[in-house]
Parts: structure tokens; sequence; C-alpha cells
């Protein structure tokens, strides 16, 4: 609500979706306390259903605020502040809740899924996600699986073209030539590009930061929740190949995405379901609260390495 609003006012006020992600929401994560005792699991009242939906939905409305400020205002800073604001609330309130969405076999929220990553120009995601981050997670041939002493940023620039020519190369093989959805949704993006640049440049610029604003969030999370962590060809997956968080805030925004070990251990399980799993590994803060330190590759490695050289003692030292 505070990203719609300050599209139409405008000015200064454009800069808070970045603002209050990157102040506030780590300061959140670090005072709100992790629960002694995690939620019980809770029934289905069919409003848990629709709320990731009704997210992609709001997310639609703020991008037509947001291609309207932009025509209106034109290539001005608060124009990209803007773009940067929704596309960093593109990646909290619309990435996370098509994920959820997308491990819906088919119907409308499915659709959904696909619509909201077509939106940020990275169509490809639902499907590489599905098919293969969730067989090989951990392993090297997992192109959104960041190996130990990988460097985030250096990690971000090699994931995206990983990622897309490892669903690519699958679906061509099912789908080949044209008719490969994957090729197909790129085509789109592309498409789409072309047609808001030759629109207005300044419209078509929005939605490029936008996009990427986005998509930044998304490889950052993919980042955290499975670096150094590694997996044999033969070995099966356990809940030492992710690591969780308990911080509150994380899992309220979230959508309980940082119990992450048992979102891999049961792709199926929605939500408000998914509980914190015995033995798995902790970051040392929670989604938002670990943003800073990973943008810093060197303090990120002194903060997660620790916990990785203790995991790999008790895995020597574990009886065979």
């Amino acid at each position: 609500m505070i990203v719609l609003i300050t599209m139409f006012v405008g000015d200064w006020t454009a800069s808070l979706g970045i603002i209050i992600p990157l102040t506030l929401y780590p300061l959140f994560d670090v005072c709100f306390s992790v629960r002694k005792s995690p939620s019980p699991s809770r029934q289905h009242p069919i409003y848990l259903e629709w709320i990731p939906a009704l997210h992609v939905i709001f997310q639609l409305v703020i991008l037509v605020a947001l291609f309207r400020l932009a025509n209106t205002d034109g290539a001005v800073w608060t124009t990209w502040a803007a773009a940067i604001s929704c596309g960093f609330c593109a990646g909290i309130s619309g990435i996370v809740p098509a994920h959820e969405l997308g491990h819906c076999v088919r119907g409308p929220r499915r659709w959904l899924a696909n619509v909201m990553m077509q939106v940020v120009a990275y169509p490809h995601f639902t499907q590489e996600h599905n098919r293969n981050h969730h067989r090989y997670v951990a392993m090297n041939r997992d192109g959104a699986s960041a190996p130990r002493g990988r460097g985030f940023w250096k990690h971000l620039a090699v994931t995206i073209p990983l990622q897309w020519v490892s669903i690519h190369r699958e679906m061509s093989q099912k789908s080949p030539g044209i008719r490969n959805p994957v090729l197909l949704r790129t085509v789109l993006s592309l498409l789409t590009a072309m047609a808001l640049f030759l629109y207005d440049t300044a419209v078509g610029s929005t939605w490029l930061i936008y996009s990427a604003s986005a998509v930044f969030l998304l490889e950052y999370v993919n980042y955290i929740r499975h670096y150094g962590l590694h997996r044999e060809e033969d070995e099966a997956v356990t809940e030492l190949h992710s690591w969780d968080s308990e911080a509150c805030w994380s899992r309220w925004m979230l959508l309980e995405l940082s119990r992450h070990s048992a979102h891999h251990l049961k792709a199926n399980v929605p939500f408000w379901q998914l509980q914190p799993t015995a033995g798995a590994l902790r970051l040392p803060s929670g989604y938002f609260g670990c943003f800073w330190p990973c943008m810093i590759p060197p303090l990120w490695k002194w903060l997660i390495h620790p916990k990785l050289d203790l995991l790999e003692r008790k895995l020597r030292e574990k009886p065979s």
C-alpha cells in the first residue's frame, strides 16, 4: 500500500519502497525475537489460499501505476527511484507469492504465477525452479545453488544465464524449436521491452529497472538459502541442503519462505503448514537481516563459513 500510494504522491516519496525494506526490515528481523515454540499447523480457511493470489493481482495494479508515473514525469530521478521501489515490492510481495502459486500443478493459481514472472521478465523461473532446482538442489549442476567461496556478485552474474540455459535445454528436448514454451516466453519479454521503448523511452527503461530490481532480490534469496551446501549425485535431499531462519519478520513477510528445508523436503506443502525442521541449518538472521552482510562478500563469508566448518566436522565424525 505504501508503494502504491507513493506512485500518486510522487517526488521523494517514491524512494520509500527502497528505504523501508533496506533499513527498517533488517532491523525488524533483529528486533522481533524468534518464538521459542513455533505456531502449530493452521487449518485450511479459504483466505489462506488466496493471500498469494491477491498479492500478485496487487502487484499488477502497482505496475500500472508505475507506468502512469513514468509516462507523466518522464526520465527523472524520481521515476528511476519509483522503478526500483516497485521492483523491490515485486521481489518481496510478488515473486514470493508467485513461488507459492507456482507449486500448484495447474489452474488459475499456476497461471497467476506465470503472469507474475512474465511481468518481471523472468518467465522461465517457475519451470526451472520446479523441474530442476528441486531435483538438483545443492548439486554442481544446479545454477541456483551457490558453491562455497563464490561471492554474491559473481553468483548473480553466473546464475541468471545458467538457470535459463538449464530449463531451455530441457524444454527444447520435449518441445523443439518454436514450440519451446521457455523460448516463446523469452521472446514475449523481448517484444514487450521493444514495444515499451517504442512507445516511450522512459517507460521502457522503467520496466527494465523494475524487472532487474525484482530479479536481483530473487537471486539474493536463492544465494543465501543454499550457499556453500553440497550434495552428491546419489545423495537424497535432507535438511542439511538448505539454510533456515525462524526470524519472525522474514517468516511473516515472506509467507514462511525462510522455513526452506521443510519446503524442499515436501514441496507440495502449502506455506501455512510449513514447520521448522529439526537439525536444519540456521542463518545468522532472517532474509532481510542477512541482506547487507551478503552484499559484502568478505563479511558474509566471515559470518557463514564457521557454520559450514562446524557442519563439515560433524559430517566427518558421523559414523557411516
